[in-house]
């Protein structure tokens, strides 16, 4: 039985990015030239499963998942449902990926919105030599290398990258990011991370990612543990200079309804 009733009433919102038709495809093997389309049929079909977690619904269908965020009608991935690893909103079996979804989300937005926070005078204005914006990338970069799997093989730096580009200890010269790069890579980086959590499971925390030798659930953490902390330092930088405090929605604080940026 389908109860996903908010979601229903807004298929015709459904959309995707480029990247999530591609990885939409690959990960179902699909031979369709409307990955939307597809989706929308199999979410309001009548064997739908929907449930709702966080930011984003979750729907199972024909032995498929396919994850929307619940607030921007984002159809962010779709892959094959492994028998080991049913994720529902309530299986008592997940329940560490099941916060782990939880808490990511609350930081994705947090990051997001922290980023619009920064005002256009403070994008490159210097704390003891680097630019505000390098203090983003460093943050953003680790995040795409460590959360998931920094040995992997297939990983390819951003095109804009340089050896020295995300090292803190570099003070830059005439190096130069702009808002609009980092956003879109904010965005890549946001769909990689929800495909890669939506179908993990807790039996694969313990786990070690390929050529790595720590296991999926210390990778987390670590991020959690970088990414918040130099969240910090930007969040210091915007309210000695701009006098604003950046919204952050803590353990249990509702999304706001009003767009970014969000302030206190």
């Amino acid at each position: 039985m389908n109860t996903g009733s908010e979601l229903l009433n807004n298929l015709d919102k459904l959309h995707t990015t480029e990247l999530g038709i591609e990885r939409i495809r690959r990960n179902l093997s699909l031979d369709t030239d409307d990955v939307v389309a597809w989706c929308k049929t199999k979410i309001g079909s009548a064997d739908a499963v929907i449930t709702r977690n966080g930011k984003n619904w979750y729907v199972n269908v024909e032995n498929c998942m396919i994850t929307v965020n619940a607030y921007s009608y984002t159809i962010i991935t779709a892959h094959k449902e492994k028998k080991s690893a049913v994720f529902t909103a309530k299986t008592k079996t997940n329940m560490l990926c099941d916060d782990i979804r939880y808490l990511t989300e609350r930081a994705l937005w947090e990051t997001e919105n922290l980023m619009k926070c920064i005002p256009d005078e403070l994008w490159s204005k210097r704390y003891d030599g680097i630019p505000m914006w390098k203090f983003l990338y460093h943050t953003l970069y680790s995040m795409d290398r460590w959360y998931i799997n920094p040995y992997d093989e297939t990983y390819q730096n951003p095109s804009f990258h340089t050896d020295t580009l995300a090292d803190l200890n570099v003070i830059p010269g005439e190096e130069y990011l702009s808002r609009e790069q980092l956003e879109y890579y904010f965005y890549q980086i946001r769909d990689k991370i929800q495909s890669y959590i939506a179908g993990l499971s807790d039996s694969e925390l313990s786990e070690k990612p390929e050529n790595c030798d720590m296991s999926r659930f210390r990778l987390i953490l670590g991020q959690f543990r970088h990414w918040h902390r130099h969240m910090g330092v930007i969040y210091g930088f915007i309210i000695e200079d701009a006098g604003k405090w950046a919204y952050v929605l803590n353990m249990l604080g509702k999304y706001p309804d009003a767009p970014m940026p969000n302030y206190y």
